[in-house]
């Protein structure tokens, strides 16, 4: 059957005054009486549907017709992307705007808004706008989709052990995927009759799979398709073990949560969107893919490419791919001698060859990608970026990212130590000034926050060499701190130790996109400076309180990540000492905003070395006060490390936040009745 598509989507800019919204706005509203609308930005009139930019996730897998953005005061560019594909083809997207190309990303915006296929009608006539067509669906199955799902409908032979399978379906937004997948469950459902919990659909948020559930209703008059949807959680936590699990938005979904999740069924249907919607489309192609097959499964990928929600050559796809670089990709060097070369944002702005092969690179190389990483690099004055090129050809080897970072003031220091403050491009020194190491949280830091060698070239020194540059470039700058944040894997660490950096902390949960737990290492430029020996405090900081923060990621931390990181560990010192820090640190968390982790070492050591000095007075039971509600609370959390669940049990309250506040109050009271020589006199910062 002949398909025919739908109409192109449009794009009006309008300039972002208050005169103007207002007029957006009853326009809007006269468009929602026939139409799906929605208005993105953080000024919505009170009675259209919006969102605001941080939420704009949450609007994956639903259509509208219309879409009113606001990016007068900065560009939120994820959200942009994300509204951009909930617009059917027909509508229209209103951008609010005052772009004024101050920046290198903010002249790439103003550029973009000077294109052809941006319409500028007059803002002060609304009843002159372009209005949407209609949602005027094509007809048909495209062949992409008629092809999927008949390999949906074929599941072939099992492919792991205990007769796993797995296929996966990998689109562009706008593909259909959702629909095609609604359609085979509608029809299993139809002929299998689906016995209640053998089929399970889910997705990083309900609306997320709204649109499958609703193409699958139309096809199974037998069973509710809307009461087979779970949330990930629910599905890890029950012992139930369908025999069908579709994941629509995989990419979203943590890597390691996503592996626990497929192996709870026998047959698995994974779906995800590339292109950088949902900030993570290629790492499910780096690394899912590559987890899956570890794991046992030989993964069928399907793939769509025909837009169905709108037209091939639609305008507003073109356009926002063509801003964001969406569709760049890596190309293959060939052998040849290489060299080094430092750019400025403000030159790979103006030299767009190079910049897209940068982000093509970025892209196929790290597993978290954004649209609005773009936006970020361009913008920052404190980005370094250095290229390793092929001296005939200029073709891009690899990569670094430099974050220069400024130092703390002494008053910012002990406000971030406290958790009161946590000041932006500052990671680093923040890090050091949380574990109180002000002298070095005062000091400059380069943070390393991508590197890149093309995958081909990868295993042949390029990566180190590229390390080592960094290096000698901070030195002659007169930097003494260089630092890294990633999801650590024995490799990982093992390439940047090799290269004399050394863990400083240990992240306790998993990191939302790779489901990893981030190490955080750093390196002293100079041996002969005061940072190295600082530096060198910290680390055996680190080391002493190993053994907790082993403990506290003991679920994210495979055996072999666990023993890498023990190996590159310096010898720890005195496990039981409660000193002046430790001292403060407990008052900070009790009286200030000092985060639980930041303190709970401390904790441990000043509750452990209290129960021994009870133990040496033979305190009975009854004269102890740790028997108290609030005492045996912090045990059970600093001493018995509980999980989350028993310690809101024990409080008598609900939700993480709670059984903090009841464990500040706990400390508070433990330090106003216990023995002098526990209480606090001393603030941090000596080291």
């Amino acid at each position: 059957m002949v398909r025919s598509g739908p109409p192109h989507r449009r794009i009006i800019a309008l300039p972002g005054r208050p005169e103007v919204c207002e007029c957006a706005g009853e326009w809007l509203r006269q468009q929602a009486g026939g139409h799906g609308v929605l208005w993105a930005g953080r000024s919505a009139p009170p009675d259209l549907p919006s969102v605001r930019p941080a939420q704009a996730g949450d609007w994956l897998g639903r259509e509208r017709d219309v879409v009113v953005f606001e990016a007068q005061s900065g560009l939120p560019a994820d959200a942009l992307v994300i509204v951009s594909g909930i617009l059917r083809g027909g509508g229209v997207l209103v951008l609010l705007t005052d772009a004024d190309g101050a920046t290198p990303f903010g002249e790439r915006w103003r550029q973009a808004l000077a294109e052809a296929v941006v319409e500028h009608p007059d803002p002060g006539r609304p009843a002159n706008w372009p209005r949407p067509t209609g949602a005027v669906p094509g007809e048909g199955w495209t062949d992409d989709q008629q092809r999927v799902l008949e390999r949906l409908r074929d599941p072939g032979e099992p492919d792991a052990p205990g007769g796993r399978r797995c296929d996966v379906v990998i689109a562009p937004r706008g593909r259909g995927k959702s629909t095609v997948l609604g359609q085979w469950l509608g029809e299993h459902l139809r002929l299998s009759g689906a016995p209640d919990g053998e089929i399970a659909v889910t997705a990083p948020a309900p609306s997320a799979a709204e649109r499958l559930l609703a193409q699958a209703a139309e096809g199974s008059p037998v069973v509710d398709p809307a009461t087979l949807y779970r949330a990930p959680a629910v599905l890890l936590d029950s012992p139930a073990r369908p025999d069908l699990l579709i994941v629509d938005e995989a990419a979203a979904i943590p890597v390691e949560r996503l592996l626990e999740l497929t192996r709870r069924a026998r047959r698995v249907v994974l779906a995800t969107t590339t292109g950088g919607f949902e900030g993570s489309g290629q790492g499910f192609r780096l690394r899912v893919l590559p987890a899956l097959e570890r794991d046992g499964l030989s993964p069928r990928i399907l793939r769509l490419h025909e837009p169905v929600r709108w037209a091939a050559g639609d305008p507003l796809e073109d356009w926002i791919n063509r801003l964001f670089l969406l569709e760049a990709a890596s190309h293959e060097p060939s052998p040849q001698a290489v060299r080094l070369a430092w750019r400025s944002p403000a030159e790979l702005a103006g030299d767009a060859a190079r910049l897209e092969a940068l982000t093509g690179l970025l892209a196929d190389a790290h597993y978290r990608t954004r649209p609005s990483d773009l936006q970020r690099w361009l913008d920052d004055p404190d980005l370094h970026v250095l290229l390793l090129e092929g001296a005939r050809d200029g073709a891009l080897f690899g990569a670094v990212l430099v974050q220069a970072e400024p130092g703390l003031e002494p008053e910012l220091a002990g406000a971030v130590w406290a958790g009161e403050r946590r000041p932006p491009g500052r990671f680093l020194p923040c890090t050091l000034a949380a574990v109180g190491s002000f002298s070095l949280a005062a000091q400059t830091a380069w943070r390393i926050h991508r590197i890149a060698v093309h995958p081909a070239w990868q295993g042949r020194g390029l990566g180190t060499r590229l390390l080592r540059a960094v290096a000698e470039r901070a030195a002659r700058d007169g930097v003494g701190l260089l630092g890294a944040a990633f999801g650590v894997t024995p490799g990982m660490l093992h390439f940047w130790q090799r290269e004399g950096f050394a863990p400083v902390r240990l992240g306790v949960r998993p990191d939302p996109a790779s489901g990893q737990v981030t190490l955080i290492v750093m390196r002293a430029l100079a041996e002969a400076g005061e940072a190295w020996p600082a530096l060198a405090a910290v680390q055996g900081a680190f080391a002493r309180d190993w053994p907790l923060w082993r403990a506290l990621a003991a679920e994210q931390l495979d055996s072999a990540t666990t023993r890498a990181i023990e190996q590159s560990l310096p010898a720890p010192g005195d496990h039981g000492e409660v000193d002046a820090d430790d001292r403060a640190s407990i008052e900070a968390f009790a009286h200030r905003s000092r985060s639980f982790e930041w303190a709970l070492p401390a904790l441990r050591r000043a509750l452990a070395a209290e129960a021994a000095r009870d133990r040496e007075l033979d305190l009975n039971p009854g004269q102890n006060p740790g028997q108290d509600s609030g005492q045996a609370l912090l045990h059970a959390a600093c001493v018995q490390q509980q999980d989350w669940a028993a310690l809101q049990a024990l409080a008598g309250v609900s939700g993480r936040r709670g059984v903090i506040r009841r464990l500040r109050e706990a400390a508070a009271r433990w330090l106003a009745e216990t023995r002098p020589e526990i209480r606090p006199e001393i603030r941090p910062g000596t080291r």
